[in-house]
């Protein structure tokens, strides 16, 4: 019967079935499993003989293989073995032994190396007990077949003759005994070429695409070629139609090109399940290999922290283009903002995998900083960092002790309004013990716009995380104590009648107010509320945003007078570095009052320049307080009362409008 029509596996004489996986060996490979069934001699070789090729399970052409080898190393063993006991029985009685083999029965095997005899430190790492490796070092003994050799084995058997004696050796003493060639026999080079014929045959004839060190060797049979000469041979032998990858501490593995790519992309365009499994393999591996390559030649700065307004500048550059391609066609070549940021999570993350040590993410530092600063959780962070989303704890940490250390320089140019923020800062209050809590005065600088601000410089990556003296130490605010020259000064203060001043004429009402009282007094259909008509009317009005910087904390008391007198004196300060001549400083109504009680009591010449100004909250509490207090018996609470007060609980609300209660409530 012709074994093309065979539908039966004649190893293992089973059903052939494409789902169980199913291989074609040709004749080359036919002529390598004769060879190895006359080894084994179970006459299979007569089934395979005058045939082209012939069709295996997959599983069962390697177990069958695989047993074949067993089967030589097994007679090989035994032959070794026959020897061993052949040169033990002929071995002489201790009385006729040669002069030698007596003295090695007084061998110190406590303070010797039973291989190389020479004394050994047993507290060294090197040196290793006999114990687990004395039948692998007889069979290596064994393979020598010489008189070193034999003289070990002497010492072996002298050992055996004691009881409970342990014995020692250098590593590299056995790493020399293991590695020696074999002196069996003299291996001629048609020998060594046969096999390496073997090994090729076996790689152009078996129908795959990957093969392993361990699966080649196992082809070559006897250790005719050591590892890096058959690494060498086959890279003469298929120059550019081979790819091998060594790593260390991982065996070689050898990519065998018996295909164009372009042929493969062809077939899979016009039919996608034309590939089989190796075939998809192989391409994606390749392509896994260009993308590692591409991201390992990219140069990445990793002494240096740009500023925070050009901290994700760098987010896309660092990707590399052929990642950046993979990504593409991988999520969808139609982006949208959001898909966007996952791609750039994604390959940041793949990036941050392949170069651990060598690069560091902006992208996951910010994110990290972020999260931290939000949730205070250090566990969060050390799951978001496993999940390769963010960068490690210990990174962000090195980062915000990097800044504090070396800040970027702040730079404000002309044509830019500057104020300063001042208010009561209260740390960590919510404890039952009181423990851990502290009151300061903390402050912001608010410049607009912000495109007239820039930072300048970079921050330097610390080698180690700095103590916490260390960072507490750096940009503090020297106290500086107020001694009050003029205690009257407030008395002092005149106010001026707005009147009389300079003001140029504008309208009582503006006419847009006006517009919008004409159209809801006419009834006008689709009038939008107060609210949305004011929206029409500044959607057009061009704004710019403004940019806040954090200021030192000043640590004392918030409402002391030399607390406030220091905070004046930094923002003018501060405000000369800018070039300007002006100092605003805004404080809310306690703070204001005393701050102003400060400019006037001082003789220093620099607060004339300085503009207190009330917060907009205060500002607003004031005005509405005003009116209360002012309009007071004019029958303005009856009016509100009567407009919107028609519910008797609400009446209860009217004194607390007219004196600005509500919005305290509110705030």
């Amino acid at each position: 019967m012709d074994q093309d029509q065979v539908e039966i596996c004649t190893i293992c004489d089973g059903r052939l079935d494409s789902e169980t996986g199913v291989i074609v060996v040709k004749k080359k490979g036919i002529q390598t499993f004769i060879e190895k069934s006359k080894l084994k001699g179970d006459d299979k070789w007569k089934l395979w003989e005058n045939h082209d090729h012939v069709t295996f399970h997959d599983k069962c052409r390697k177990r069958y293989a695989a047993s074949s080898d067993q089967t030589i190393r097994k007679k090989k063993l035994s032959n070794e073995s026959s020897f061993r006991e052949n040169r033990v029985l002929s071995q002489p009685s201790t009385s006729t032994m040669q002069p030698h083999a007596s003295k090695l029965l007084k061998f110190d095997f406590n303070d010797l190396c039973i291989i190389c005899t020479k004394p050994l430190d047993r507290k060294n790492k090197t040196v290793q007990s006999l114990s687990k490796n004395n039948d692998h070092l007889i069979e290596c003994a064994i393979s020598r077949n010489d008189e070193y050799g034999e003289e070990i084995l002497y010492r072996l058997d002298s050992l055996s003759a004691l009881q409970n004696v342990p014995a020692y050796y250098h590593l590299h003493c056995m790493n020399s005994v293991k590695t020696t060639k074999n002196m069996t026999r003299n291996i001629t080079k048609e020998e060594t070429e046969k096999k390496f014929a073997e090994v090729t045959n076996y790689i152009e004839n078996e129908g795959k695409m990957l093969y392993h060190l361990t699966e080649l060797r196992e082809v070559m049979g006897e250790n005719f070629l050591n590892n890096n000469t058959l690494i060498k041979k086959l890279k003469e032998k298929y120059n550019d139609d081979i790819l091998i990858e060594q790593h260390r501490g991982k065996q070689p593995v050898f990519l065998y090109k018996s295909f164009s790519i372009m042929e493969l992309s062809k077939d899979w365009l016009s039919n996608p399940d034309s590939l089989n499994k190796d075939q998809k393999n192989i391409i994606l591996r390749v392509a896994g290999e260009i993308v590692v390559a591409d991201i390992k030649k990219q140069n990445y700065e990793c002494e240096n922290y740009p500023p925070s307004s050009k901290f994700l500048d760098t987010t896309v550059s660092e990707i590399p283009e052929s990642l950046k391609t993979l990504l593409f066609h991988l999520l969808d070549s139609k982006c949208d903002g959001r898909k966007d940021v996952k791609r750039d999570t994604i390959a940041h993350s793949i990036i941050s995998i392949v170069r651990p040590k060598s690069y560091i993410s902006k992208f996951q530092l910010a994110v990290g900083t972020y999260v931290y600063r939000k949730t205070g959780s250090r566990l969060i962070i050390d799951l978001m960092s496993k999940l390769g989303v963010s960068a490690t704890y210990h990174n962000i940490q090195i980062y915000e002790a990097s800044v504090i250390m070396q800040p970027a320089k702040l730079i404000t140019h002309a044509n830019s309004f500057t104020q300063f923020v001042f208010d009561n800062t209260d740390h960590n209050v919510s404890t039952l013990d009181g423990h851990e809590t502290f009151h300061c005065l903390g402050g912001i600088k608010v410049s607009t716009p912000d495109y007239n601000i820039e930072y300048e410089g970079c921050s330097k990556k610390l080698t180690k995380m700095p103590s916490a003296s260390v960072l507490a130490s750096q940009k503090q605010i020297k106290i500086i104590p107020f001694n009050s020259t003029n205690p009257d000064g407030l008395k002092n203060v005149v106010f001026v009648d707005v009147d009389k001043l300079h003001i140029k004429a504008h309208p009582d009402m503006p006419k847009s107010y006006v517009a919008y009282l004409c159209a809801k007094a006419h009834e006008i259909e689709n009038i939008p509320t107060w609210k949305g008509f004011h929206e029409i009317l500044s959607r057009d009005v061009t704004y710019s945003m403004s940019h806040v910087h954090c200021l030192p904390f000043i640590n004392a008391a918030p409402s002391s007078l030399t607390t406030l007198h220091t905070a004046l004196l930094y923002a003018v300060e501060e405000t000369k570095k800018n070039n300007a001549t002006t100092t605003f400083v805004t404080f809310d109504q306690p703070l204001y009052f005393k701050a102003n009680s400060i400019i006037c009591q001082s003789d220093n010449p620099d607060f004339k320049n300085v503009v207190v100004r009330l917060g907009g909250f205060h500002l607003l509490m004031s005005y509405m307080g005003a009116i209360g207090f002012i309009m007071d018996g004019s029958g303005l609470k009856d009016l509100w009362a009567t407009a919107y007060m028609l519910h008797n609980q609400r009446r209860k609300c009217l004194k607390d409008m007219l004196s600005a209660e509500p919005y305290v409530l509110i705030y």
